[in-house]
Formats: C-alpha cells, structure tokens, sequence
C-alpha cells in the first residue's frame, strides 16, 4: 500500500468511527453489519433509470474497501439496510482501491409520475 492510501485509510478511520453508522449489507444469502456513511435523499427527485417518467428514493452510501470492516465488491441487487429501510444497489459512484465505495443505492421506485403532476 502506497504512502498516499495508508494515510487516506488512518483519515477514513478517524471519519468512520465519528460518524459511520451501522448498516446491514446483504449479498446474497450472506448478511453482516459494518460501518458506513450515508447520505440518503441526496437526488429524491431524479427519474427512474429505466422508467423516465417516474422517481425514485435514492442513497449514497459510503463503505469500506475492506473484507473485515467492509466489502470487496459490490455486486448489482445486493442491498442495505439502513434504519429499517432496504436499498437495492444500482451503480458505482466512487472507488478509491483498498480504502473506500462509494455506492448508489434506490428504494421504493414509484409508479407515480415524475415531476408536477401534469400529463
């Protein structure tokens, strides 16, 4: 590991524990609570990515690039669970190898039209 990434992980660290919350990350059959950072409703109102005229919840959630404390590679469909809401996986935001994912995230995507309301 190079200068710059052991000293983005200590940084990481001191962040995580002062304000990392506990999420479940579920892959699969497996599940596990680790820390993260999260940043739920940051786009309510973008459309959907296969549906353009409908919204979503979104979420950005910041993990660990660890297989102790965090993950190692997210997969499509796996999901977290945050203060009793589940959001699915959808893309990758962010990736600083061996340190951090950051991670988007959907939930409760809406049949509802997207926008003011009128057709």
């Amino acid at each position: 590991m190079s200068r710059l990434v052991e000293h983005m992980a200590t940084d990481i660290d001191v962040f995580f524990n002062d304000a990392g919350e506990e999420i479940t990350y579920i892959s699969g059959d497996k599940s596990r609570t680790i820390l993260a950072m999260a940043e739920v409703g940051v786009n309510d109102t973008k459309k959907t990515p296969h549906g353009l005229d409908r919204s979503y919840g979104d979420a950005s959630f910041t993990l660990y690039d660890d297989p102790v404390k965090g993950i190692t590679s997210p997969h499509a469909g796996d999901k977290i669970e945050y203060k009793g809401i589940r959001f699915t996986y959808v893309a990758m935001e962010q990736h600083v190898p061996n340190v951090v994912w950051r991670l988007r995230f959907l939930n409760k995507e809406s049949a509802v039209p997207y926008g003011n309301g009128v057709f």
